[in-house]
């Protein structure tokens, strides 16, 4: 049920796109299809952090609508993820500043 939410979808589109995936409105389909990702240890961590970042700023949404009366655009959240994957990225630097280079390149290639 989760990205079969149109709002949901959206923001799950725009950053499966940027990690050349076909995004699924499928929960299991969705799992699955991480679960066979293919390509270097790095690209494949990145591809985990965006699902999970992912799923992390919808519910941060859903939670600020319902408690908050605080509605942010999908536009705005994908802004957020972004922010939020460039600094988790940064923020592994100095425990593997090879792996934290590897994944910054990826992501900002697939702008």
């Amino acid at each position: 049920m989760f990205f079969d939410c149109p709002f949901a979808c959206v923001i799950w589109s725009a950053i499966a796109s940027r990690r050349r995936l076909h995004a699924l409105q499928n929960w299991e389909a969705t799992v699955l299809q991480l679960m066979q990702l293919t390509g270097t240890k790095h690209s494949k961590r990145l591809t985990l952090l965006c699902w999970q970042s992912t799923i992390y700023f919808i519910w941060c949404g859903r939670n600020d609508r319902l408690h908050r009366a605080i509605f942010r655009s999908p536009e705005l959240i994908i802004r957020g993820l972004d922010r939020l994957i460039r600094n988790r990225i940064q923020s592994i630097r100095v425990e593997n500043p090879r792996s934290s280079s590897a994944m910054m390149q990826d992501w900002l290639g697939s702008n």
